[in-house]
């Protein structure tokens, strides 16, 4: 994931329910150079931005920055493009470096919070990650977010109580693709590819 954050990459994926049809582009762009991040330093960033259209009117629309270390790659933290929600890790453990079909673990919990003041908190985000099977050349790398403990101030951040799942495409050469999102969209549970 380390090679993965400092390149550029911009996906599009598809879903549908009934009649409507959605569309999720993803795109994350590293920033030049480093900076740090809650003390840590030298700290990578990099910019996601990511919008959701439903029958091709935008729906959501959202853009954070997220910062972490490399090698290994550890996220120190998340932060809005508004500002709010201000999340950092408050603890991590790194990818193994050889990935094996069927391990699994703990990534990362960040406390989110409204500000970088950290006075009021907003919620509580935990990533775990699971490796699968593909096919004989590649395995998938699924990395699962719960947003949970959602305070009034987190609420009117714009947070709920939720979880999504990202999967990526590893080769055995540890280059990896974005290839499918699983999340909440007005209620229903949709899985884009």
């Amino acid at each position: 994931m380390a090679t993965y954050r400092q390149g550029a990459h911009k996906y599009t994926l598809k879903a549908s329910n009934g009649a409507n049809s959605y569309t999720l582009r993803v795109s994350n762009v590293p920033n030049a150079g480093t900076t740090k991040f809650n003390g840590a330093a030298p700290a990578y960033s990099s910019v996601d931005t990511v919008t959701l259209d439903e029958n091709g009117v935008m729906i959501a629309n959202s853009v954070s920055t997220d910062y972490f270390l490399l090698n290994p790659y550890v996220l120190l933290g998340r932060v809005s493009g508004t500002g709010s929600p201000y999340g950092v890790v408050i603890s991590s453990s790194p990818l193994p470096t050889t990935l094996e079909v069927g391990s699994s673990g703990d990534m990362d919990s960040l406390t989110d919070y409204h500000d970088s003041s950290m006075s009021m908190l907003d919620a509580q985000e935990d990533d775990t990650y699971s490796v699968k099977a593909n096919n004989t050349t590649t395995l998938l790398l699924c990395e699962d977010s719960s947003i949970t403990n959602v305070t009034a101030q987190g609420t009117a951040d714009d947070l709920v109580d939720d979880s999504e799942n990202d999967c990526y495409k590893v080769d055995a050469a540890g280059n990896a693709a974005l290839i499918s999102v699983t999340l909440t969209v007005n209620g229903v549970t949709l899985t884009f590819e």
